[in-house]
């Protein structure tokens, strides 16, 4: 596969353009119509590919195997006119572009960190897939405020706020290696900006990020090292503090002890011994309810799914009563209420103690965001 070739070709003719095949050995020869370069027009693309799709999708898959792409995605399911990012990724390998309307869009993923001591938190929304930003939720106030967007990956379940909510640490990476920061690093910042105060370069992503041990000092999760870029006189490093039970160099790393700092309780873990593994978290919540979290570290997760994602139940221990929340990406008690993630937006309910939820409303649609530049304020 003449993956140069193929590159060239994508970046030629855009991201929602059909491009012709530039693969040989037989594999998805096309010729395009008139006075496109080459490219079929988006009708003739579909109808080809629906035709072809079991034999294009099978060869483009087992040479971005040979050829030792990153994609890692091998997995063969039903075409029914919706594809999974994971078969539009080796597509996009092969030159072999697919018209928007058969691209599977997902909503973004949403992950949320909260102060200990304040009704402050904020919110990680990440898409498209390298692209995330942060956002300040007021839940006093019930306020949100855009904090800044980064290009590139923020691992939210590596980061922190600060018990006050004005500090918060993260680990991000956006893969310029030859860069200063090395292309990943763990920051310092005011809540919810990203630039950084104290910034530590990774080069790397196992490990990173780290916790607030107080109201002006954290951990760094070190693990095979940082080089220290910048300093700040407004939080310190702990040197003192680690986790009791230290659970590997990726995101279970920090996440278990901050869900264990902020009142979960791990009731269980469960493993395949291969490619899945979970940690089952429950809270206890008023009128006897129990809030379980389903914390899976997954190879070949689903479709709009990270290789970390949760799921969650609501529980009535007395009536055994079992509401499952399949698709709730986050969730928490805070400030009397449920609140959870769903398909890119962030809800809130009160406690019944027969139905579970009562009340139950959408407190923000994060779908359809525009961003700009915005500058921390400091």
């Amino acid at each position: 596969m003449h993956l140069k070739r193929c590159h060239s070709a994508v970046r030629h003719y855009g991201f929602y353009k059909p491009c012709a095949s530039l693969v040989k050995d037989g594999m998805a020869q096309t010729e395009g119509g008139e006075g496109n370069g080459g490219c079929p027009g988006e009708g003739e693309a579909e109808r080809w590919l629906d035709s072809q799709r079991w034999a294009i999708l099978q060869k483009v898959l087992k040479a971005s195997h040979r050829t030792g792409g990153q994609l890692g995605l091998y997995r063969c399911a039903p075409f029914d006119g919706k594809l999974p990012l994971a078969y539009i990724a080796s597509i996009r390998l092969a030159g072999l572009y697919l018209p928007f309307a058969m691209r599977n869009r997902f909503s973004p993923r949403l992950h949320v960190i909260s102060a200990a001591k304040k009704a402050v938190s904020v919110i990680f929304r990440r898409g498209p897939s390298f692209s995330t930003c942060t956002i300040l939720w007021d839940r006093e106030k019930e306020k949100f405020a855009l904090g800044q967007r980064l290009h590139g990956r923020i691992y939210s379940r590596r980061s922190d706020l600060s018990p006050d909510g004005k500090y918060m640490i993260y680990f991000a990476m956006n893969g310029r290696w030859h860069g200063q920061a090395k292309g990943a690093w763990t920051a310092v910042s005011k809540a919810p900006y990203l630039k950084a105060l104290a910034l530590y370069a990774k080069g790397d992503c196992w490990n990173g990020g780290g916790l607030f041990t107080g109201p002006r000092t954290y951990w760094l999760n070190d693990g095979r090292g940082h080089e220290q870029l910048q300093s700040t006189s407004l939080v310190s490093r702990d040197r003192e503090y680690s986790p009791e039970a230290p659970i590997g160099g990726e995101c279970p790393g920090i996440y278990y002890p901050r869900l264990q700092r902020d009142g979960w309780t791990l009731a269980a873990t469960e493993s395949d011994g291969d490619t899945s593994d979970a940690g089952i978290f429950e809270k206890e919540l008023p009128k006897g309810w129990i809030l379980r979290k389903i914390a899976h570290g997954q190879i070949n997760a689903p479709p709009g799914k990270g290789c970390y994602w949760d799921e969650h139940e609501l529980t009535h221990a007395q009536s055994g009563q079992v509401l499952k929340k399949p698709d709730w990406e986050w969730a928490d008690f805070l400030d009397g209420r449920v609140a959870w993630c769903k398909a890119g937006k962030l809800y809130q309910a009160r406690l019944d103690s027969k139905s579970g939820l009562r009340e139950e409303r959408c407190l923000r649609d994060f779908n359809e965001m525009e961003f700009e530049p915005i500058a921390a304020p400091y």
